[in-house]
């Protein structure tokens, strides 16, 4: 591990990037609905910590709970409204930093699948740059 590596929240951000990564490719954003409000591209607290303990990235509901929040602190995504912390429940909905809600409140459409997959571009980059920052990877690696 390198020495320059920052551990906030128990983990090196190079390991918080890697997981966003895995994360947003199989949690996917889709339209969910509460009362008479609709939420596109969003996904639930529920549907998150799921993935978290499949993926062997949280040993249990505490951990998930713990990492879902540092994944907010670090914009990897948050709660539509802003208001609550991470939570494991099927009506908590969150969105993926840079992903839009055009249909928030009215019904709407999804993103784009191209519009994902440059989402996912630029979180490569970010992973590749904080990697060569950190010396874990040789200068000349290709994004």
């Amino acid at each position: 591990m390198n020495e320059h590596a920052s551990f906030v929240g128990g983990r090196p951000d190079i390991e918080y990037i890697d997981i966003a990564v895995r994360m947003r490719a199989e949690v996917q954003g889709k339209k969910h609905r509460r009362l008479f409000r609709r939420y596109a591209n969003t996904f639930t607290g529920k549907e998150a910590v799921a993935w978290m303990r499949r993926a062997g990235v949280a040993s249990n509901e505490a951990d998930a709970l713990a990492l879902g929040n540092q994944m907010i602190v670090r914009g990897f995504f948050g709660h539509v409204s802003g208001q609550f912390d991470f939570e494991n429940k099927a009506l908590r909905f969150y969105r993926w930093e840079g992903s839009q809600g055009q249909g928030d409140g009215g019904g709407g459409g999804d993103r784009p699948a191209d519009a994902e997959a440059s989402d996912l571009q630029h979180i490569n980059e970010t992973l590749v740059m904080l990697a060569k920052s950190q010396g874990d990877v040789d200068e000349d690696v290709a994004v």
